[in-house]
């Protein structure tokens, strides 16, 4: 039996079952080089070039190239952390369209950033953990119910309390 991943290529059951067992015993960092190891290895258009990697680390030279990302000035960047935490869970609040004409992506964005701003806590793994859809709404200081403000808070919770990301 093959089992798609959703690009085209195709894991066996065998494969599918040996990679979710790694997922659940090594953690979420291991299931990454896991699934990142079988693209590698079943790739037929992209391969890795080592000594292109070896190269771009030497012209590197443990200084990484600013990016300005942030175009439309409402994200959270400090830097550092936080940004990374604010990216996580943008990401996972954001994992289908918002059906509100008047809350979009923007507003999410946004409103996540000035919680941030106003809390650098409040993306601690302790909170997101416990994180209800009311406490989603409070966050984003939005007036009514967000849509499936309960799947995205379950999202949240789920996320944070697997341990892979709190230790940011």
């Amino acid at each position: 039996m093959k089992i798609s991943n959703g690009s085209g290529c195709r894991r066996s059951k065998e494969e599918e079952e040996e990679r979710e067992s790694s997922s659940n015993s090594g953690g979420a960092m291991e299931a990454v080089r896991s699934s990142c190891l079988w693209v590698a290895s079943n790739a037929s258009h992209v391969a890795i070039n080592p000594a292109g990697i070896e190269k771009l680390v030497e012209r590197l030279d443990g200084r990484l190239p600013t990016v300005k990302w942030d175009f439309e000035g409402i994200h959270y960047f400090d830097n550092g952390p936080l940004t990374a935490q604010y990216l996580l869970v943008l990401d996972t609040l954001n994992f289908c369209f918002w059906p509100d004409e008047e809350l979009q992506y923007d507003h999410l964005a946004a409103g996540l950033a000035q919680a941030l701003k106003a809390d650098h806590t409040v993306f601690d793994a302790q909170r997101l953990k416990n994180c209800t859809g009311m406490m989603l709404r409070e966050m984003l200081q939005w007036p009514r119910p967000l849509p499936l403000e309960d799947e995205r808070a379950r999202l949240l919770r789920e996320d944070w309390s697997s341990g892979s990301m709190g230790k940011l």
